[in-house]
């Protein structure tokens, strides 16, 4: 049973004439909107940005193509074995063997940085932070970048290095201090969604493909643009089918 479940049984289940009933079809929908419209350009923007990290850099796009070949070649031998139907696709349940798979999404996170300036925040009493007295009532706006950038957490922060987020066992290896989606209970509401759907894209797809740029000696130029989220501008890639 997924949220849309459980909310459509409250609504059958509670008092529809009640105004402080916010178990109502005009609120679901309102939510379901809000999903789609945060979350289509920001995660469309984030395969953008990953896919031109890796066509700007063949060696980390290899490393990510020799380990999804080893698992895929796993999950044919062990369909073989059971007689199970083999698709030839990945899966969620697959997310836990793929490590470097899993590390380039959370670079490509951390480096896109598309809401640097994230949702607002409203101080419920007094409070001293570093020093400075904020009243009840201000409006606070984080800036995750000053976190995703931090040289002490992220050497090299302007790089792309998927392996920042491996340990000495080229496991993958959380870092708290990730936090595209913010922080705290009011964080982005579509995170898992979002997480998810990156995670089976680049999986499913650089399984198939390859890509590389059009003009190795013209590469695309790196360079983000300000709208509701960081943007790229557009470019051009070639892609070469490889399974």
């Amino acid at each position: 049973m997924d949220v849309l479940d459980q909310f459509l049984e409250s609504v059958e289940e509670t008092d529809q004439n009640d105004p402080e009933n916010y178990y109502k079809v005009k609120y679901l929908t309102a939510f379901v909107y809000d999903m789609f419209l945060a979350g289509q350009e920001t995660t469309s923007n984030t395969i953008n940005f990953l896919i031109l990290y890796l066509m700007l850099d063949q060696n980390s796009q290899e490393k990510l193509q020799n380990e999804l070949d080893k698992v895929m070649e796993e999950k044919r031998g062990l369909a073989e074995e059971t007689g199970e139907e083999f698709d030839g696709k990945f899966c969620q349940s697959d997310r836990t063997k793929l490590s470097y798979t899993n590390a380039v999404v959370n670079e490509t996170q951390r480096l896109s940085n598309l809401l640097p300036l994230n949702l607002t925040r409203v101080a419920n009493k007094d409070v001293k932070i570093g020093g400075h007295s904020l009243k009840a009532g201000t409006v606070v706006i984080p800036q995750i970048s000053t976190v995703l950038f931090d040289e002490r957490i992220f050497p090299d922060p302007e790089k792309f290095i998927p392996e920042r987020f491996l340990d000495e066992n080229g496991q993958f290896k959380k870092i708290e201090e990730n936090i595209p989606f913010g922080v705290g209970k009011r964080s982005c509401v579509g995170e898992a969604l979002a997480r998810m759907e990156l995670f089976l894209f680049t999986a499913n797809f650089f399984y198939k493909f390859h890509v590389y740029p059009p003009n190795p000696l013209n590469p695309p130029k790196y360079e983000k643009r300000q709208t509701f989220a960081v943007k790229l501008p557009e470019y051009n890639c070639s892609v070469e089918l490889q399974n």
